[in-house]
């Protein structure tokens, strides 16, 4: 009788693993993972004619008198908008985000020059704005009770189509003081110009397909909306073409990524080089293929001082403009739904209409930085000159600007945010030739550069650590804020690596029950971020291409397991003989009662992670100081390790000691994903035949694990570890 189908398949890929495939099977492979390594070395500087070019779209004396004037002309009736796409003040997006504006509305001002059909449409944005499908929080509503356990999100719509709603009952969920406290803000925002309504649903034009519901519930003391409503402000178009005059863009930067992207002359490739998403990109940005330049050879050398080559003039400036309630906006991407209604209950007539939303969605900058060497410094880092981790940022955008005219920027952006009445302050960057400080962390420009979190930012952390163990409480509103700050300064330094330290404070930031008193974890993970703040080292910013290949794998099975690694010198490899040269391996055999009893049963996720701890343990003394790629074949691993978070306490545990190492000797480890059909150190975990055609195929030495690292590795797996009852026990 055939097997059924899901069995064949089964049999077919249990066959497959046990396929003993030719060493040139591998061979092909790493050479291809060689290929995609080369891409990662230090890009060159940009070149002399095209940095001309970049230096155009940045702030002058030209542009900045340019744009006071045009401040001025904001208050006459002189000032005309955009007459068409070929007017000098639109900037096309195509297919690309407006990159260097944090996506927040010019508010007043501009939205007479660009929406002067609805004059009262940006209070919308003062009053907190319909935040991506978030929340919306007017600022006229009194604090009431206080959020308990039972007010959950339950039941809410999502967009549905016009017709929906025709039939649809009340909100059973809501309270009715909830249903009449929507309605009558709703009523309320149309007389203050925020909607235009309401409007019965049968008489909406047949271009409105759907419509997003307005609900309310109770979250930090005071009623929240729920629009959802990110379709909001199609009229405006600008998912096409956003109006944006070229002297408002010169004050509104210390970025220059629009205007890179709108300049023809330029080669787009080259944009990339001066294009940086925000802090949330998951990924590097692609640095352009430029011809090696002396500034980049001169980087390459060790303990080079950088502060004599970056600015020669000695006028230096920088100013961080923070402006107020940056993060009550709406993203501008293309592909908006044509819909910019909602859907609200009348409970006097007991049924559904729809309001329409009269809002100016605009990008500007949020945090503008303004500065020379330091921006010249983390550009080089963001392009991969330097190999820092992807967390590190300057508020949200950067790029460099004139020396000596920081001041007269800051000046003019303070004048346009002072015209269109929008809140902000002012911090000054700490500039010296040997360091720059900004936003409590000190970038060191002198000999090896380096970042580091400045003394006084320390001792705040520190004190305010100690208060709230003190206290033996804590709220989660108080914990979303310690884990916030402690992020930002010690994910900086440390290459993410305390991420899963402070783990207990992300749990108790979703914490439901009353009892919000420290536990064990909690108050273990605040004494060790307390003690850790003080001693962290600098950050050094080291420079060098890709030095090693680093391939691990786990296998188990029946209670048994073998873990293994290749470590691959890319200067050894001879593609025209078809030789690795002389490549290292190691081998450590596991069983079940090595293991902790959570992770005993189903280990192997769990012990592709360990493999990659072991790789930097026994090699540390070849990856220390350099830049390494591993390469593993389980996704949940790599993906634990790549996030440094996990819901699995083993898995953060992993992902806590992996980087714990590779930040205490300075590796600067990237990861990525092989197929297991064509991972190296694949062939020595598995069977004696496979592993003897490794043996016989690659030229290699078998490295030992010391007894002191096995000690660790076997207590690890225990979770007899220092740390682990902060990441097991949260």
């Amino acid at each position: 009788m055939a097997l059924p189908e899901k069995r064949i398949r089964r049999a077919a890929r249990a066959a497959e693993k046990r396929v003993v495939r030719e060493a040139t099977h591998y061979l092909e492979h790493i050479f291809a993972d060689l290929d995609s390594v080369s891409l990662m070395a230090p890009p060159p500087v940009i070149e002399e004619e095209n940095l001309s070019l970049v230096l155009k779209s940045h702030p002058n004396e030209g542009t900045i008198s340019e744009g006071l004037r045009l401040l001025e002309e904001l208050e006459s009736q002189s000032f005309q908008p955009p007459s068409s796409t070929e007017d000098w003040r639109f900037f096309e997006v195509f297919e690309r985000r407006v990159l260097g504006f944090k996506n927040i509305a010019l508010l007043k001002r501009l939205n007479e020059l660009f929406h002067p059909q609805d004059p009262t449409a940006w209070k919308l944005v003062l009053n907190g704005g319909t935040c991506e499908g978030t929340v919306f929080c007017p600022l006229s509503w009194p604090a009431r009770r206080k959020k308990t356990a039972d007010d959950k999100i339950e039941g809410i719509i999502k967009k549905c189509k016009v017709s929906s709603f025709k039939d649809r009952a009340s909100p059973a969920f809501l309270e009715p003081e909830a249903i009449k406290r929507i309605w009558d803000t709703s009523i309320e925002e149309v007389g203050t110009g925020l909607l235009e309504g309401p409007f019965d649903l049968d008489g909406l034009s047949d271009e409105v397909e759907f419509l997003v519901p307005r609900f309310a519930v109770f979250q930090k003391q005071k009623y929240r909306m729920i629009d959802d409503a990110r379709a909001f402000n199609h009229d405006c178009q600008l998912d096409r073409v956003i109006p944006l005059p070229s002297p408002l863009q010169a004050l509104a930067m210390a970025t220059a990524t629009a205007r890179l992207q709108a300049n023809a002359d330029l080669n787009p490739r080259l944009v990339d080089c001066f294009s940086v998403n925000s802090r949330k990109r998951k990924a590097p940005a692609k640095a352009a293929a430029c011809e090696q330049s002396e500034f980049v050879q001169v980087l390459l050398r060790e303990n080079y001082d950088l502060g004599s080559k970056i600015s020669e003039q000695e006028n230096v400036d920088g100013v961080v403009v923070d402006i107020e309630k940056a993060y009550k906006t709406i993203g501008i991407v293309k592909g908006h739904e044509k819909s910019n209604y909602i859907a609200v209950f009348d409970p006097k007539n007991e049924k559904w209409v729809a309001f329409r939303g009269l809002s100016l969605v605009f990008g500007n900058t949020h945090s503008v930085v303004v500065w020379v060497r330091v921006a010249q410094l983390l550009s080089s880092c963001i392009r991969g000159l330097f190999s820092i981790p992807n967390s590190v940022f300057i508020d949200d955008f950067h790029s460099f600007i004139r020396s000596g005219l920081g001041p007269r920027t800051a000046f003019a952006l303070c004048t346009f945010f002072d015209k269109v009445g929008w809140s902000y302050k002012l911090e000054k960057i700490d500039v010296s030739n040997e360091s720059v400080t900004l936003l409590g962390l000190v970038f060191s420009l002198v000999g090896h550069p380096s970042l580091t979190i400045s003394d006084e930012r320390k001792a705040m952390y520190s004190s305010m650590l100690e208060e709230k163990m003190s206290q033996k409480f804590l709220s989660p509103n108080e914990a979303a804020s310690l884990y916030g700050k402690l992020s930002f300064a010690l994910c900086s330094v440390c290459d993410r690596r305390l991420r899963p330290l402070i783990r207990p404070l992300m749990v108790r930031m979703f914490q439901n029950n009353k009892d919000f008193s420290l536990n064990k974890a909690l108050a273990l993970s605040l004494r060790a971020c307390a003690d850790l703040i003080k001693v962290l080292p600098p950050r050094k910013l080291t420079v060098s291409p890709v030095r090693f290949l680093v391939y691990t794998d786990a296998s188990w099975r029946r209670g048994k397991g073998v873990l293994a690694g290749v470590l691959v010198f890319p200067e050894r490899v001879n593609r025209e003989s078809g030789s690795l040269g002389k490549v290292l391996m190691w081998r450590l055999a596991v069983s079940e009662s090595d293991l902790h009893p959570s992770v005993a049963k189903f280990p192997i996720n769990f012990l592709e992670a360990v493999a990659a701890i072991i790789a930097l343990k026994v090699w540390i003394k070849l990856l220390s100081n350099s830049r390494c790629v591993f390469l593993l074949d389980n996704c949940a691993a790599e993906g634990t390790l790549h996030r440094m978070n996990s819901g699995r306490p083993s898995m953060s545990l992993s992902a806590f000691y992996f980087w714990l190492i590779a930040s205490e000797f300075s590796v600067s480890p990237e990861l990525g994903r092989v197929p297991s059909e064509s991972n190296v150190s694949d062939l020595p975990t598995k069977n004696d035949e496979m592993f003897r055609k490794f043996q016989e195929a690659f030229d290699y030495d078998e490295w030992f694990l010391s007894e002191e690292d096995r000690a660790f590795i076997f207590k690890f797996m225990k979770f007899e570890v220092q740390h682990a009852e902060i990441l097991t026990c949260a």
